[in-house]
Formats: structure tokens, sequence, C-alpha cells
């Protein structure tokens, strides 16, 4: 019988990750932070919640890449709690104009 190897890793659930990170976010803890700093090979939507929590709490926009999930769970935070919020999801933007 092979030995488990490890060194491999399971892929992350982005979209669970997201939750966890958005909930992160809007309760004020930096757990989430500290989780993706020591994740090596994220996806596109692992990195755009990673740019997302460093801009958050400013005046910046928020980029969130090309997850649309991130963009539905920002877009209902800032409804849900009346902050003035500007996400932009460039891919969302050129889908819909095809």
């Amino acid at each position: 019988m092979n030995k488990i190897n490890k060194n491999k890793f399971i892929p992350l659930d982005k979209s669970w990750v997201i939750r966890m990170g958005v909930l992160d976010l809007i309760h004020g803890y930096k757990d989430i932070n500290n989780f993706l700093a020591n994740q090596g090979n994220l996806s596109g939507d692992l990195l755009a919640l990673k740019r997302v929590l460093k801009i958050w709490n400013s005046d910046k926009s928020v980029d969130v890449g090309e997850s649309g999930t991130l963009y539905r769970f920002l877009k209902f935070i800032s409804w849900k709690l009346k902050l003035k919020l500007f996400c932009f999801c460039f891919w969302l933007y050129y889908r819909r104009g095809r």
C-alpha cells in the first residue's frame, strides 16, 4: 500500500473561503488574512479576496477581478450596511456587452 504524501494539498474550495472571508471582513476579524498569506497558488478569485481585504475601510474602489461570487456578496453587504461602496467586476461588464 502506498504511503500518503502529506506534502500534496487538496485545492481550496474558493466559494467557501470567500464566504468565510466576507464574514471575517464584516465582523472585523483578520483570520482570513493570515490564512491566505500562508497559502501558495491562490486562484484568481482568492487573489481578488486578498486585494479586497487590504483596501476595505478605505476610500478606494473595490476590484473583484473576475469573481462573481465576491462581487455579489460585496454588493449585498454594501446595500445591507448602507455603505457607499464602488465595486466593479470587469468581466461581468464585458460579458453583458456581448
